[in-house]
């Protein structure tokens, strides 16, 4: 109840004004923050100054941390139990959809880390499954690009079915353009590009330019991917998942 209440008081009220009231629901907005007609209903909202929040988004998280002038901009959709952190001057652009599955189909934490001065532009699409986090002054650009920190893998025989669990880290300085692809668990150097509609299946180490090459069969059976993986020991969860690359997972 008191989140719908903070949230419809943040919509209604000018910012300066809600700013007052809101305090008393862990919402701090600092002065030179601004907040648009959005729908915002999260456990904590920190706002620094000169920080802004645009028109007709739709956020239900748990905790959002604005630094100085980050920037979220309109039409985004971001829901599911992980945070957002967007470091000074940060942004996230139009009609953006982030978000993450219930408890009992995810486990953990996990939340969005954007570093100072990078961007995310228009029409794409993260799963925070598990924890993203892009450093400093790298752009997800152009539209269409999807972060997917899971995945399913079938068993050489039967029905079963396992998931694949694993963050993604993406470095300073990187560039990567329209309609691409990351795989869960992927660690993206700094200082590179990625040109547009790549599929990024490997960690990406030296800086450069890296493009899509022909289609090519590995041979790697279900069995032999399982050596590679840690179970999740959570009885909450709806069906077995495993996790790679676990030490960035935190």
């Amino acid at each position: 109840m008191i989140s719908v209440i903070s949230s419809l008081l943040l919509f209604i009220l000018p910012t300066k004004f809600a700013r007052l009231i809101l305090s008393r629901f862990r919402y701090k907005i600092e002065k030179g923050a601004r907040v648009g007609f959005s729908w915002i209903s999260v456990r904590s909202l920190y706002m620094r100054g000169g920080s802004r929040i645009g028109h007709f988004n739709f956020i239900n998280c748990e905790r959002v941390f604005l630094n100085a002038g980050a920037l979220i901009q309109h039409m985004n959709f971001i829901r599911g139990p992980f945070s957002v952190l967007m470091e000074q001057k940060a942004q996230i652009g139009n009609r953006n959809v982030i978000a993450r599955a219930p408890k009992g189909v995810t486990w953990g934490g996990s939340r969005l880390h954007i570093g100072f001065n990078s961007k995310i532009t228009a029409g794409h699409k993260l799963d925070c499954c598990r924890p993203i986090k892009i450093g400093s002054n790298s752009i997800l650009a152009g539209c269409g690009s999807q972060l997917w920190t899971h995945g399913y893998a079938h068993e050489s025989e039967g029905s079963g079915r396992f998931r694949i669990d694993g963050p993604i880290a993406i470095g300073n300085n990187v560039y990567i353009g329209s309609a691409c692809v990351i795989n869960a668990g992927i660690v993206i150097g700094s200082a590179l590009t990625v040109g547009s509609h790549c599929c990024v299946s490997k960690n990406l180490e030296s800086p450069g330019l890296y493009v899509n090459g022909p289609m090519r069969y590995i041979d790697r059976s279900p069995e032999l991917i399982l050596e590679a993986l840690l179970p999740v020991v959570d009885d909450s969860l709806c069906e077995r998942v495993y996790v790679k690359n676990s030490k960035i997972n935190k």
